[in-house]
């Protein structure tokens, strides 16, 4: 197989971990702490919410570096054309009388 389809398969793999472990943990972990303290859903819920948050973050941040490219980026203006000093400024500061 192409060693650079294994790397991208690897990066994604690693990027969809980094996003499923956090949230896998806090479900475990909020589990525990609801029954240890008799709080039904409580702890499973801010844990696996906070979890979540942080998993689409990875995610995001995962994505990007995968789809990252090493052009430069676009300029944000278009290049200006050579002009005079002052053309194009019209600025009236009196009035013409």
């Amino acid at each position: 197989m192409d060693p650079d389809l294994m790397r991208a398969y690897g990066r994604a793999t690693a990027v969809i971990a980094e996003a499923l472990i956090p949230v896998v943990l806090a479900l475990l972990l909020g589990t525990y702490l609801d029954g240890r303290f008799q709080t039904e859903v409580l702890f499973t819920f801010v844990l696996a919410l906070g979890a979540a948050i942080f998993g689409i973050h990875r995610l995001i941040r995962g994505l990007g570096r995968i789809f990252e490219t090493d052009d430069p980026p676009p300029p944000r203006h278009p290049p200006q054309r050579d002009r005079p000093p002052g053309a194009g400024v019209h600025l009236r500061l009196f009035s013409g009388r």
